[in-house]
């Protein structure tokens, strides 16, 4: 079946509909030996979230298609829907369904933000659609340690691991804000920044985000950082702090994740993290401290916390080097001179 896919030839007007990006769906279905468009269908004007649940009547219970669904701005890609319900003859299913990755192949995989597979008119809601990019696992202690392992060096760029790697789903991307705001941090322009999740998927600016005022944490004359984090929802919070040695800093991440959030709120920013890590990483942010608080007010005594374990680590340092012995000149190991001791006669 796998070769049968890939010898499906997408027709013209398929590519030219996918290229233009002015609908928001295009129904696609597969016709002998190739894939053909359907009809073209929505306008970007209209509210995405209600463009997607009117799929609901656009579909057939017997009959799968593949509906690619405009996401529009600011993620301005496709989503590939596999519309492959449950009363569709089995060959029909085994068709469409292994024919999705050859679909977004030759249409360009970075066209695409993902797919999203659906048998039951009630997965075709806006809102089962964005559940299913929140990843709930049930993790034993053990696996809760791997787990974390396996995020941390996701976030470190450790292996050829992606950001959708990191996600296990569709992966967050930054908006141009996002990046903007991040591009400013890394070039010292910036000192904080805060960043939250946006529509499909996205990682943007917080809401009511300001950085007026804010110096350099533990330098002369930085003000308090916690009013200006976001409250009573989770956020991430890039910021700079003094660092050891005089003119230089610090680069912190902080996880703000308030007790009293919204629980669906704080798993979707909590699957996320490893995401926001890595795409702040491919923009040159990248950070020597990492912390979780639970409430924005502890923001301040955190930073504290590091920028005097800084100024303390180089103290220290400094005292190990003024007080330790000096080393005899020049190089190698000390000779032993043993006693001459003649041979017996």
């Amino acid at each position: 079946m796998s070769g049968l896919s890939a010898n499906l030839q997408i027709e013209p007007a398929v590519t030219q509909a996918f290229a233009a990006m002015d609908a928001r769906a295009l129904h696609l279905a597969i016709s002998g030996e190739s894939i053909v468009l359907e009809k073209t269908l929505g306008s970007l004007s209209n509210d995405t979230s209600s463009e997607f649940d009117s799929l609901q009547t656009q579909v057939s219970t017997d009959e799968a298609k593949f509906i690619l669904f405009n996401l529009g701005s600011p993620v301005n890609k496709w989503l590939l829907v596999a519309w492959v319900p449950d009363m569709a003859q089995v060959r029909s299913k085994m068709l469409y369904s292994s024919s999705k990755d050859h679909v977004k192949k030759t249409l360009g995989l970075t066209s695409f933000k993902g797919d999203y597979y659906a048998n039951d008119v009630a997965d075709l809601q806006w809102d089962s659609y964005s559940a299913s990019l929140v990843k709930v696992v049930s993790l034993n202690e053990r696996e809760e340690v791997l787990e974390q392992e396996k995020q941390d060096k996701i976030a470190d760029g450790g292996g050829q691991v992606t950001a959708g790697a990191a996600m296990g789903v569709v992966p967050f991307s930054l908006t141009s804000e996002a990046t903007a705001q991040l591009t400013k941090f890394k070039s010292g322009e910036l000192h904080f920044v805060s960043l939250g999740l946006g529509a499909e998927c996205t990682i943007n600016v917080s809401e009511g985000f300001d950085a007026s005022g804010v110096n350099i944490v533990g330098a002369v004359g930085s003000a308090p950082l916690a009013s200006k984090l976001v409250q009573t929802s989770p956020s991430f919070v890039c910021v700079r702090c003094a660092g050891p040695i005089a003119g230089s800093t610090v680069e912190v991440f902080v996880y703000s994740c308030p007790e009293n959030s919204p629980v669906r709120t704080k798993m979707s920013f909590s699957t996320a993290k490893s995401a926001a890590l890595s795409e702040m990483k491919r923009v040159g942010v990248v950070f020597e401290k990492n912390f979780e608080i639970t409430e924005a007010s502890e923001v301040d005594d955190v930073l504290k916390t590091i920028v005097e374990g800084e100024k303390s680590g180089a103290s220290s340092a400094a005292a190990e080097i003024k007080h330790k012995k000096p080393s005899r000149p020049g190089k190698g190991r000390a000779r032993q001179i043993k006693k001459f001791v003649p041979d017996d006669p």
